[in-house]
Order: C-alpha cells, then sequence, then structure tokens
C-alpha cells in the first residue's frame, strides 16, 4: 500500500466513525486531524459532500459537524449555523457556550482587516446573539446574594472584570494592569477578578474540531510585588468549570462592595448579573462596544462621542460611547539593535512590522502589493516579528533576503528603534505596538477603522493606494519620515500616554454611576 493510498484509507475511516458516532467529540477531532492532511484535487470537496450527505444537521451531532464545516471550508455561516444549534442544545452547557465565543472571536479578528469587517463576522458567526446565553444564570446568581444593591455614591472601590489574566506581557492582561495602575494612582481601591475564561483546557472535546484554548499559568508575582496595597487580585482555579468559577467568584466581588465594575474584554461571563447591581463601564481589548450590559463603554473613535444605542443589535441595553483614545505606557527603550545583527545593511530602509499572527493574517493581495514595492526598491528591507518568527506563506515569492521574520521578543522596543518605518498591515488588533512605535517617534502607516489606526487619529490612511502612496513617499524622502515621525511622537504624549489618562477615565466611571443611577431610578 502506498502512503497515499494509507492516507485515503486512515481518512475514509475517520468518517465512518464519524457517522456511527456524531454526538463523540474525540471522532470529530481525528476527522478534522486526517482533513488537515487532505492534498489531493478535489478530494476536499468529496469529503465536504459526504459529511453534509451522511451526518445530520441536528443536535450535538449537528452541532460538531457545523464547527468541523466552518474549519475546513472558511464559511463563517457553517458557524452561524453551529451558533445556531448551540442556542437550542440542552442542558445548556456554559462551558461549550464560552469556548465557542472566545474561539469564534479569534477567528473573527484572524481575518478581518478592519473593524467593519470583525463586525460582519461576528455577526456571521451567531456571536452577538448568542452572547444573551453565555454566562452565569441571572436566577442562579440572585439566589446566591443577600444584601441589596449598594446606592450610588462617590467612586472608592472599581472592582476590574477580566476574562483571562496571563502575563504583562499578554497584550489583554496588560491594559487590565494598565486600568488597575491608573485607577489606583487616582486614590481608587481596585480589586481584579478573573475567572480565566478563554483557558478551558477540554475546549477541544467541547468544539469537536481541535480548537483547543490550552491552560496556561498566570505570571503576575513580579507585577503584584510592585503594584501596591490597593490593588488585589483573585483568580478562578482552573480545574472547575465555568459555573463553578462563577459561583465562587461572585461572593468574593460582593465582599469587595464595587462602587463600580469594569469590564476590560469583550465578555465576562458575570457581567450581565453585576449589571443588574452595580455601574458598569466596559473597555474592550478591540475598539468595539463589549458583548455584555454596559452604562458606558470606551470608544476610540470620537464621532461616537455621547451616542447611546446597542452598538451590536443585540438586544442589549442601551449605552453611551464615551471616546477615550486607548492608551499605552511611555516603555523604556535600550540602545537600538545594531542592524548587523539583524543581516540589514546600514544604509537600507528597514520597515517593521509586529503581531504574534502575522503568518496569517497577511493575504495574497496585499503581499502581492508589498512585494511590488520590496522589488521597486531594492534599499528596503521589511522586518516581521512575533509569533514564532516564520515567514508568511503571502510573502514566499517576494524579496529573499530582504524579508526578515523573529520570533516574540522582549527587545521589540529596541528592533522599533532600529526601523525607519512602522508598518501595521490591514488588520485587527497591533493597537499596542502601534502607540509603541509613535512614543519613539516613528512613522507608522496604517488604514483608518481599525485598532492601528485609531491610535493615528487623522494621520491614518482610508485605503490602500493611499497606504501605498504615502509608503513610497516615506522611502524615498528621510526628511518626510522624520516630520511624520516628530508629529506622531506628539500625537502620543498628548493623546495615547497612559500617565495622563486618569482624568478622562475617571469622567467616563462618573457618567456610569450617573447612567445606573437613572436606570435604577426608573425601575422603582
Amino acid at each position: 500500500m502506498t502512503q497515499a493510498d494509507e492516507a485515503l484509507l486512515l481518512l475514509s475511516d475517520a468518517l465512518d466513525r464519524t457517522v456511527a458516532n456524531p454526538a463523540s467529540s474525540h471522532c470529530w477531532m481525528n476527522l478534522t486531524a486526517q482533513t488537515r492532511a487532505v492534498t489531493a484535487p478535489g478530494l476536499l470537496e468529496q469529503l465536504i459532500a459526504q459529511v453534509q450527505a451522511r451526518i445530520p444537521d441536528s443536535g450535538l451531532g449537528g452541532f460538531y459537524r457545523a464547527a468541523y464545516l466552518d474549519i475546513v471550508t472558511g464559511d463563517f455561516r457553517y458557524a452561524g449555523q453551529a451558533a445556531a444549534l448551540l442556542a437550542n442544545l440542552q442542558p445548556r452547557d456554559q462551558d461549550r457556550l464560552t469556548a465557542f465565543l472566545h474561539f469564534s472571536l479569534q477567528r473573527a479578528l484572524l481575518y478581518a482587516a478592519d473593524r467593519p469587517g470583525l463586525v460582519r463576522n461576528l455577526h456571521a458567526m451567531g456571536v452577538p446573539s448568542l452572547t444573551r446565553l453565555t454566562g452565569y444564570p441571572a436566577d442562579i446568581a440572585a439566589a446566591a446574594v443577600t444584601a441589596p444593591a449598594p446606592p450610588a455614591g462617590p467612586l472608592r472601590r472599581v472592582a476590574l472584570l477580566a476574562p483571562t489574566l496571563l502575563s504583562p506581557r499578554h497584550p489583554p492582561t496588560r491594559m487590565v494592569l494598565d486600568q488597575a495602575e491608573v485607577l489606583a494612582r487616582a486614590g481608587v481601591a481596585v480589586g481584579i477578578f478573573s475567572c480565566q475564561e478563554t483557558v478551558l483546557p477540554d475546549a477541544a472535546y467541547l468544539l469537536g474540531q481541535g480548537g483547543d484554548l490550552p491552560g496556561r499559568a498566570v505570571e503576575l508575582h513580579e507585577w503584584l510585588a510592585a503594584a501596591g496595597p490597593q490593588i488585589k487580585v483573585t483568580v478562578s482555579d482552573q480545574r472547575y468549570s465555568l459555573m463553578r468559577r462563577w459561583q465562587g467568584m461572585l461572593p468574593l466581588i460582593e465582599a469587595a462592595r464595587p462602587d463600580l465594575v469594569m469590564l476590560v474584554g469583550l465578555h465576562a461571563g458575570l457581567c450581565a448579573y453585576l449589571y443588574q447591581r452595580y455601574p458598569v463601564l466596559g473597555l474592550a481589548t478591540n475598539s468595539v462596544a463589549p458583548l455584555v450590559p454596559t452604562d458606558v463603554w470606551l470608544t476610540a473613535q470620537s464621532a461616537l462621542q455621547g451616542v447611546v444605542g446597542d452598538f451590536w443589535h443585540a438586544g442589549l441595553p442601551a449605552s453611551a460611547a464615551f471616546y477615550h483614545p486607548f492608551r499605552a505606557r511611555r516603555r523604556p527603550c535600550g540602545p537600538a539593535v545594531a542592524r548587523h545583527t539583524l543581516a540589514v545593511p546600514d544604509g537600507a530602509v528597514l520597515m517593521i512590522s509586529i503581531g504574534n499572527r502575522l503568518a496569517e493574517q497577511l493575504d495574497a493581495r496585499w503581499a502581492q502589493r508589498m512585494g511590488a514595492v520590496l522589488a521597486a526598491h531594492p534599499q528596503v528591507h521589511w522586518l516581521l516579528l512575533g509569533g514564532r518568527g516564520q515567514l508568511p506563506p503571502a510573502l514566499a515569492d517576494y524579496a529573499a533576503g530582504r524579508v526578515h521574520c523573529m520570533a516574540h521578543t522582549d527587545a521589540a522596543m529596541e528592533l522599533m528603534a532600529s526601523a525607519d518605518i512602522y508598518l501595521n498591515p490591514p488588520m485587527m488588533g497591533g493597537g499596542l505596538s502601534v502607540s509603541e512605535a509613535m512614543s519613539l517617534g516613528l512613522p507608522v502607516l496604517s488604514m483608518a477603522d481599525c485598532d492601528g489606526g485609531d491610535k493615528l487619529g487623522g494621520a491614518a490612511v482610508k485605503d490602500e493606494d493611499a497606504y501605498f502612496a504615502q509608503l513610497a513617499q516615506w522611502i524615498a524622502d528621510p526628511s518626510a519620515r522624520a516630520v511624520a515621525g516628530a508629529a506622531l511622537r506628539q500625537h502620543f504624549a498628548q493623546a495615547l500616554d497612559l500617565a495622563a489618562s486618569a482624568p478622562s477615565l475617571l469622567a467616563a466611571c462618573a457618567l456610569a454611576q450617573h447612567r445606573y443611577g437613572l436606570r435604577r431610578a426608573a425601575a422603582r
């Protein structure tokens, strides 16, 4: 038997096992693994047709079927089918619901070039409507709490909710810690509470297609030692189900007697219940509204200041948008990395881009235009920093020896300091690196309507033609680079420096408390 024949037989066997056991996640995981090895032309289409014909699209097996088809076809409509089936599965499994929510968010981000694209992706995947079912059930939560809802008062204590805490090097964790430090410096006592909702070691089995979010240890010891006594951190034990984690965390939040709850993230399972008892302020880790009830949400879009409504059109209570550009700390930077250590000539024009998933996010069309830039300008080199340091497949045919890839390193600031231009590809995410590049005075190029573009404000470009025209000018004209970099350094100091963000954040807290008071009065 040839190797190809053996692979085909293994694939056929995996399908037969799945047909016989459509509600068994391990069968779907095996089928997914065998499917990833398919390379023969037309075979994947035949396999998809067999799955659709032989396996019913209902019940738990139908959910696994839809999740599998989502992965192997890349068509988000199958994720939407999975969400619709998941909404009706009984008994309701909060671990499965939450694993699907966070896995879908990562998929939606990966294939979104801008904020409208992210919103479209999540709606196509059925995520906004599903969030009404995702979280600690209000009737169960209410039965565990006997104290009356506290009255609105001065801001003395804040409960910060974090879906997941990992380490200060993890950007969503860094956002939580930054908000905690700003509030603490303003004299507010802060409790950080995380149920580790994206850390579900059995997520692969819950979803049936290998979408695992592996457990990782929390590494905050050094940060906690320096944080001071005003900040306390409570993290759930990852061995328990989410229902048990929420059940254990709720009394601890109540005991902290917060005057306001602030969510830093897209979703947290306790938020819907806490909204009934406290003012809630939301800060999503991407530039959209949180997918939970809030009184106020922080937006990086100045045009939304004061707009009240349901951003997601998903049946959430109306929330007020508060313009608050997402801040970043001014990180220390040592001497710039010597270019010869990067195999980059001293006289080159060095561009840099940073992101853990650049290998997946760079699409072929945009990469082709970048390839044309490299071909037209032999003095240009491009450093891609992050992830495993792998060359994106979309760039494989361009400028050998002038596209350099490095895995994640703590020397990101020093590497940026050695560069001439920071490039933010069309994608969501990357806003933190854009801010850090601005703080160094680098000229930064980013499209508007995304996390990176929001940092630039009016300096973000509107379309790809403007993007590449600006890039060509900066490659040719060092003085234009210097002028743009100086302007962005000033913009960082005036609008993005975390150290100056307290007045804006406290004003948003006050507005959330005011709106909470209005809705409490209306409910009487």
